[in-house]
């Protein structure tokens, strides 16, 4: 079983929660901080490589699930995960489940350390919600399919 996510996707999904960030982000005289925390398209570099390491991140905790170390395409800009048959035969719509939880973890990481430097206490925020997301995409995955009896 294979799961691929599009960089596009977990990107877009980054934007969004950063310019909702933005637009209630005031310094303490009342600045807007907006131009600071939003993500701009020239800012996809850093949020690129902040995703792969949520990649590596998430990779290293189902890592005896796979048949190999994740596929960055690079041209595609996509990442993909080569899951062991056992996991193929696991309880129905695991995968759906596991990518869902899996692309919100990647996003909230890439979100808690743009803020590291912008706002702390975002960036804390987004790292609890990543650690969340990350032990719920590891137990779902993990998860497997009531043992059936031959008719």
């Amino acid at each position: 079983m294979t799961i691929n996510f599009a960089y596009s996707d977990i990107q877009e999904q980054c934007k969004k929660l950063a310019a909702f960030d933005a637009n209630q982000a005031h310094t303490s005289e009342g600045d807007s901080l907006f131009d600071l925390v939003r993500i701009a398209d020239r800012d996809m570099v850093v949020i690129s490589d902040y995703i792969t390491q949520a990649f590596h991140i998430i990779e290293s905790s189902i890592n005896n699930l796979l048949t190999e170390e994740g596929n960055h395409d690079i041209k595609n800009e996509t990442y993909s995960w080569n899951f062991k048959d056992d996991v193929a035969r696991r309880k129905t719509g695991t995968n759906n489940a596991f990518t869902t939880a899996a692309t919100e973890a990647i996003t909230m990481y890439a979100l808690s350390r743009w803020m590291e430097n912008k706002l702390p206490d975002n960036a804390k925020m987004y790292n609890d919600h990543f650690t969340t997301a990350l032990n719920t995409a590891v137990r779902i995955i993990k998860i497997k399919a009531e043992p059936t009896r031959p008719e």
